[in-house]
């Protein structure tokens, strides 16, 4: 009878808990974060995180940290490329593919001949064009020298900062100009995001994330998902329960 009436009350403890746990399910307000790649439905989710949740592990942090190496890196490339590509002086070096010569080729279109002429990167340059184009695609890693060669081509190459006033025309984010900027204090052995560096980077959401907030008396349970086209079809599958 003892254990018959002991396992009677763990039943009875474990359906509250279970119904506890429903009714605060039920309770909490269910957002799907939906759009195009992009948009900025990442950068409200990290906000989120940062002001109502527990912040970014730093697990996190250093994931974010390659992912800013790799923005730097990345769009740093892109915008010698595309230099390059738009004044016909591409070298072996440029390693153009189908987007980037439809990008530059498309800017050739809207651009006078005069304008071209600003995007000619001057000799004085090969040494950090060549050093960031040797280097391979999604390099995370950065030191001393890589910072250097940035940090020359952004601020005493004119036609680097003029392909930028075009990023929209060549995917680069807008953001990657607040990295360039910063790149003394991202390029320090002991560098550590920021918020605002952890905010304004820009990297891929692939599948879903999910993470629960209180703000106020209200609870919120948030779902980010990949807006990229080949992420939109699995979108159906995260209604299930919001309404």
């Amino acid at each position: 009878m003892g254990a018959c009436a002991s396992r009677n009350e763990t039943d009875i403890q474990v359906q509250k808990e279970i119904d506890h746990d429903k009714k605060s399910e039920a309770r909490a307000h269910k957002l799907l974060l939906l759009g195009a790649g992009g948009s900025g439905k990442s950068t409200f989710f990290k906000q989120l995180k940062t002001i109502h949740g527990d912040g970014h592990s730093q697990r996190e942090k250093e994931g974010f940290k390659r992912q800013i190496y790799g923005q730097v890196i990345e769009n740093m490339q892109i915008l010698i490329r595309q230099c390059k590509l738009v004044t016909k002086a591409g070298s072996d070096e440029t390693d153009s593919d189908s987007d980037n010569d439809e990008r530059a080729e498309n800017l050739r279109k809207v651009l006078s001949e005069e304008d071209i002429a600003e995007f000619k990167i001057d000799t004085e340059f090969d040494e950090s064009c060549k050093y960031l184009l040797r280097l391979p695609n999604g390099s995370a890693a950065m030191d001393d020298t890589l910072a250097a060669h940035v940090k020359k081509l952004w601020t005493e190459c004119a036609p680097i900062r003029s392909m930028f006033e075009h990023r929209n025309k060549i995917c680069v984010p807008d953001s990657t100009g607040y990295f360039f900027n910063a790149i003394d204090r991202i390029g320090q052995g002991n560098y550590v995001p920021e918020n605002g560096d952890i905010l304004l980077v820009r990297y891929r959401t692939t599948g879903m994330t999910e993470k629960e907030f209180r703000i106020g008396d209200a609870n919120f349970k948030i779902h980010d998902v990949g807006g990229q086209r080949n992420e939109r079809k699995k979108w159906i599958h995260f209604f299930d329960g919001l309404f």
